[in-house]
Formats: C-alpha cells, sequence, structure tokens
C-alpha cells in the first residue's frame, strides 16, 4: 500500500513504498492553467493545482510576474521540481503543500 505522510519537524511530504523505503515527493509534469496556477503531476501519481500568485516575491521571482514568462515553466528531472529559464524553483514538498487536489 502507498500512502503519502507529512513530516512536520522536516516540513517534508515522504512517499513510502510497501518496502519501507523513503523519498522525498517530485514533481513528473507541470502544465500551465491560467493566471499563476499550474497542474502538476508528482511522482506518487498525485495531481493537483498549484496557485503560486501569492509566492512570486523575492529578486529571483521577479521575473515571474511577468504571465508570459510564467508560462515558460518545466520540471526539471535532476532537481524533482518546476523552475524556470532563470533558475528559480519551488521545494516540491511546498507544491504538494499547496496544491488542492484535482
Amino acid at each position: 500500500m502507498e500512502s503519502v505522510l507529512y513530516k512536520p519537524a522536516a516540513q517534508n511530504y515522504l512517499d513510502i513504498d510497501s518496502d519501507d523505503d523513503f523519498h522525498l515527493i517530485e514533481v513528473t509534469d507541470a502544465e500551465y492553467f491560467k493566471d499563476y496556477k499550474l497542474i502538476l503531476t508528482f511522482d506518487n501519481g498525485v495531481i493537483k493545482l498549484v496557485d503560486l500568485k501569492d509566492r512570486i516575491d523575492g529578486e529571483i521571482f521577479e521575473p515571474l510576474k511577468d504571465i508570459e514568462y510564467f508560462k515558460r515553466v518545466k520540471v526539471d528531472p535532476e532537481l524533482g521540481t518546476i523552475c524556470w529559464p532563470n533558475e528559480a524553483d519551488f521545494a516540491p514538498d511546498t507544491l504538494y503543500a499547496i496544491g488542492e487536489l484535482l
């Protein structure tokens, strides 16, 4: 049986498989939805709608305020999360936590 656990001390979402192996949740697919919202697929099969409007703050995220630039989101398989050409990214566990289940 597969489940997702929240580890409060580290603020990480962990995926536990039947062998009791742990790994951090990763983003495997990203699709622009509208405004500052993305549809993200995670490596445990969960799909969530994530609104980043209130999280685009700080120098690295400034270019993302331009919606056309925001749409250039991609998944970096090495990082296991979404990123943009300027190397801005969000932690996958944060995305999982704030996302609405679809």
